[in-house]
């Protein structure tokens, strides 16, 4: 049997980890405020960002993307498989 992923529309945004970071959506803000989410290495080229997750915390690094799902769920995703997987509409 042969497959195709479902489609789905996200919001998503690349993590650079700097203060040029400009297009932070409200939802990632969101959470860095109520504590769903917190930086890692804060200031240095080691940033990440812990997202909580009902799987357990997930890491988000430099260069990854973080989606926000169609159900609400916030996940992290690498660059590669994001860019190979999603295009922008």
């Amino acid at each position: 049997m042969k497959y195709t992923k479902k489609s789905e529309i996200i919001e998503a945004f690349k993590f650079t980890g700097g203060i040029e970071q400009v297009e932070d959506p409200t939802w990632i803000i969101d959470m860095l405020r109520n504590g769903d989410a917190e930086f890692k290495n804060e200031g240095t080229k080691e940033v990440s960002i812990i997202i909580k997750t009902v799987e357990g915390n997930m890491n988000a690094n430099v260069g990854d993307y973080i989606m926000l799902r169609f159900d609400g769920r916030v996940y992290p995703c690498g660059q590669d498989i994001f860019e190979g997987t999603y295009k922008l509409i």
